[in-house]
């Protein structure tokens, strides 16, 4: 436990209460945003896309970046010791290297796991979701405005990265890690249901590896280093589609993807993804300030 970065507090031992007050929270507040927030842009906001933006938006920090900053708020108002620590350790120029690294590394075998769900039968309760989800990402991908552009990277790069990490990794991992010395199965069990709530069904195994990068990296590398991580893959994303037209690096459409192009990708995979994990574990032996 002595590894564990100091954004987490593994000495502060929360009741089983404060899960459920997050938990509550994000509920909360998400249903709050969709009765009030989501309306009154509707209402506000003549175009469709930055309509759905905006609120994607306000959902995104209701239900996931306001619920953990005001649970620590409470546990600070009450004196009381908070199980995750948002801003610790600092960032620096060596992680934001390392963050950078762990990104090309990840991309291979993120692409294989994209190409054997598109090879799984989605099943048919789920395909009107999974039809929806490509239908709203892309085209919001595909916005060409100024404004709109705007609006999608601050979603991708801050919005999205801050919120999710913030919860995922600092509220409901911090509380898991701090009751529990069971961190490798915290660090999967979060990532598993990170990558749930995307409902989509071609990037849930691609997005659950995703998600364990970034809880190791917060364990042992701090939860600042995993929100860079984070928007560093969203804004590759975003870079590849505006100046390719695709989704995947390695293989374009997955679902399409030629023998010799899932050859490379196993291959490089094979490669990569020893040398990610390898580099996740010197995180944790490494000076926090490097």
């Amino acid at each position: 436990m002595a590894q564990i970065s100091s954004s987490y507090d593994t000495k502060s031992a929360p009741a089983f209460g404060s899960l459920v007050m997050l938990i509550g929270l994000a509920i909360l507040f998400g249903i709050f945003a969709g009765m009030f927030f989501v309306p009154l842009t509707n209402l506000v906001v003549q175009d469709e896309i930055l309509r759905k933006l905006l609120s994607g938006i306000w959902i995104s920090l209701s239900s996931f970046l306001l619920p953990p900053v005001v649970l620590r708020a409470y546990f600070r108002a009450k004196r009381l010791p908070f199980f995750a620590d948002f801003t610790r350790p600092k960032l620096s120029v060596g992680k934001a290297a390392k963050a950078v690294v762990l990104l090309l590394l990840m991309l291979p075998a993120v692409s294989l796991l994209g190409w054997v769900m598109a090879g799984v039968q989605i099943p048919d309760a789920l395909k009107p979701i999974q039809e929806a989800v490509e239908k709203e990402t892309l085209m919001l991908l595909g916005e060409s405005r100024p404004v709109g552009i705007l609006l999608v990277a601050l979603f991708l790069t801050v919005v999205a990265p801050f919120s999710e990490e913030y919860f995922f990794r600092g509220g409901l991992m911090g509380w898991l890690v701090s009751r529990s010395g069971h961190t490798h199965l915290w660090v999967w069990a979060v990532a598993l249901v990170f990558s749930l709530v995307h409902f989509e069904w071609t990037g849930l195994l691609a997005r659950l590896l995703m998600g364990a990068v970034l809880g190791y990296v917060a364990l042992y590398g701090g939860i600042p280093m995993a929100v860079l991580l984070h928007a560093l893959n969203n804004l590759f994303v975003y870079v590849l589609y505006r100046t390719t037209g695709l989704q995947d690096l390695f293989m374009g459409d997955p679902a399409s993807a030629t023998t010799g192009q899932l050859l490379f990708v196993v291959a490089t995979s094979i490669v990569t993804l020893p040398a990610l994990f390898y580099l996740i574990r010197n995180l944790k032996r490494t000076p926090e300030g490097k």
